[in-house]
């Protein structure tokens, strides 16, 4: 059954500007709990539009983008905010091929030329560690984007520290906010903002599935509870003080629970007047 069959108004971004959206949405485990059973894939992303203003692009994380991929999207749904992630060869190869990375700017340039691209996410693995190697791949990816608004996911704990969003501030690189399990060395839930873009991940807390599972996804195969969502009201009150827009996106997304988790939060920010 779809939950959200009954609902027609397009969702607009909330009062002080925070968008709610998913990881991806093409996902086959998401037709009945929220795409129709019989919806074609090509048809996910007009249907995801009638329900969030923002969407993360993730098959860009696997390969460049070619443009006319980026323009076919825009074509589908003009009225999303796209949030980019970043190609994984540049955030998780020992030895990235800087060449391609002006392919990557070309492949999002539509979004850029449209206005509608959130920022570029990239996302590094527990692995990169705050040493100096790590802000010379920082350093790199920043200076070839050609002024393109970047935020940065981390995964270690070793990056949890003042001089880090002091110098990611400095090199205009926004920071990422995630919600994830309690467990050592990893990151606890903040509200900071390190340049004009808040950002907010939400990975669900399966502590018991994160360092050791079956299939990556199972990690995030995670339900949020409404007074989890609570919680984070008030680290969103805080962060939207210094940014001009918010983004939170939810990556619990096997069996289209980041799409529930999603709509709950927008009409808790709804409720408290954000």
């Amino acid at each position: 059954m779809n939950l959200f069959e009954d609902e027609k108004d397009l969702p607009q971004p909330t009062k002080t500007g925070i968008r709610v959206g998913t990881a991806g949405y093409s996902y086959s485990d998401w037709k009945g709990p929220f795409y129709p059973s019989d919806l074609p894939d090509g048809d996910m992303l007009p249907f995801y539009v009638q329900h969030f203003p923002a969407v993360e692009v993730n098959y860009t994380y696997y390969r460049i983008p070619a443009a006319r991929t980026s323009v076919a999207m825009l074509r589908r749904a003009p009225h999303l905010e796209y949030a980019i992630k970043l190609f994984g060869g540049f955030t998780h190869e020992p030895d990235p091929d800087w060449e391609a990375l002006p392919s990557f700017v070309y492949g999002i340039k539509p979004f850029v030329d449209a206005g509608k691209l959130a920022t570029v996410l990239a996302q590094f693995p527990w692995s990169f560690k705050a040493v100096d190697e790590s802000w010379g791949r920082l350093e790199r990816i920043a200076g070839g984007m050609e002024g393109i608004p970047i935020n940065v996911e981390f995964r270690n704990i070793a990056w949890h520290q003042d001089e880090v969003r002091d110098r990611l501030h400095k090199m205009g690189l926004g920071l990422v906010n995630v919600d994830e399990p309690h467990l050592k060395g990893l990151l606890p839930a903040t509200s900071f903002a390190t340049n004009k873009i808040g950002y907010v991940r939400m990975h669900g807390r399966n502590y018991k599935k994160w360092w050791h599972s079956e299939k990556p996804d199972d990690r995030y195969n995670y339900s949020y509870t409404i007074p989890e969502l609570q919680e984070w009201i008030p680290r969103l009150r805080e962060l939207n003080k210094y940014v001009e827009r918010s983004y939170v996106i939810f990556n619990n997304h096997p069996l289209g629970q980041a799409v529930v988790a999603a709509r709950e939060m927008m009409h808790l920010l709804l409720e408290e007047g954000l």
